[in-house]
């Protein structure tokens, strides 16, 4: 049986797993989601990504990562997207080798929603799940590619680029890098 570590959970990754009969873990900080987890008899562990630690009980082997995309996505302030650079820099310089690195790379760039994009690679790091997905909108396809290079070095068979969920059924058209 698939375990599967969702960060940043809300439901959908949830129920897709609750109907493939596979276990799933959700990490998720936002009350009114977690109340939505609970009803639906949802597994949430614990609140915050940033407690990695508390995964090393979970048993999980495989991770599914949709972290905030506020800051990067063209609907928001822009703060994320003018932080690409800085972002793909900490990843160059191994700072997901260090959660309290990447919590400073929070004050460094000015928001912690755009820090956590890395936070599923120091998972990746600490754990080496056997399945891994990053969703996210599609300005972050550069760290993907980034994070793509390190994952490459520890050893997987890694794809990045953008999907439409229209192409798979969705009636709508919502473009996501992975």
């Amino acid at each position: 049986v698939h375990k599967v570590l969702d960060l940043f959970a809300g439901t959908g990754v949830g129920v897709g797993c609750r109907n493939l009969g596979v276990e799933e873990y959700g990490v998720e900080v936002w009350d009114a989601a977690v109340k939505s987890r609970d009803a639906a008899g949802m597994t949430t562990p614990y609140r915050d990504a940033w407690d990695i630690d508390v995964a090393e009980s979970l048993g999980f082997d495989t991770l599914w990562a949709s972290p905030p995309c506020q800051t990067f996505s063209t609907a928001g302030s822009g703060s994320g997207r003018k932080a690409l650079t800085d972002v793909v820099t900490a990843i160059r310089q191994g700072r997901y080798r260090n959660p309290d690195l990447l919590k400073k790379l929070a004050d460094e760039v000015g928001d912690a929603r755009t820090a956590l994009v890395l936070i599923p690679l120091a998972y990746v790091w600490r754990f080496r799940p056997g399945y891994v997905v990053f969703e996210q909108v599609t300005p972050v396809l550069p760290v993907w590619m980034e994070t793509a290079k390190v994952m490459r070095d520890l050893g997987y068979s890694v794809w990045t680029g953008i999907r439409d969920a229209a192409d798979y059924g969705v009636p709508q058209n919502r473009k996501r890098s992975y």
